[in-house]
């Protein structure tokens, strides 16, 4: 049986089966330098399971760890996903970023003066 684990980086709280790591210093926008980071609504360990991997990525038993980076929009949506390092295996790339954009929604990022603004959020994702 496959399991799935995440890994995220940039996440001010830590909680089992996840690591962190400092986010950018100051990621700028137009309303200034970010000063909170984006915070997830929900539980990022529910935004993938191993029931998202197709019957043919399941039988192969694909596994691998993605690395990803966020673009967060000042409405909390991701508005868009990069792979900042390979699994190994362009399917499980492709899918982690699809499903961290479809089911990944946060608390926006805040500049100085407490206004909603882009941040980044990057992360890991271990399909095992």
């Amino acid at each position: 049986m496959l399991r799935l684990a995440l890994v995220l980086l940039a996440t001010p709280a830590v909680s089992a089966g996840m690591t962190t790591e400092p986010a950018p210093a100051v990621a700028k926008d137009v309303a200034g330098p970010v000063v909170i980071p984006p915070l997830p609504r929900s539980d990022p360990r529910n935004w993938a399971t191993t029931n998202d991997l197709t019957a043919d990525m399941a039988r192969r038993k694909l596994r691998g760890i993605v690395g990803f980076a966020l673009q967060i929009g000042p409405d909390g949506g991701v508005a868009g996903c990069k792979v900042t390092a390979t699994s190994g295996h362009a399917e499980l790339d492709e899918l982690t970023c699809a499903l961290l954009t479809r089911r990944a929604h946060f608390v926006p990022a805040r500049d100085g003066a407490g206004r909603p603004t882009s941040g980044l959020y990057s992360g890991r994702w271990r399909w095992m």
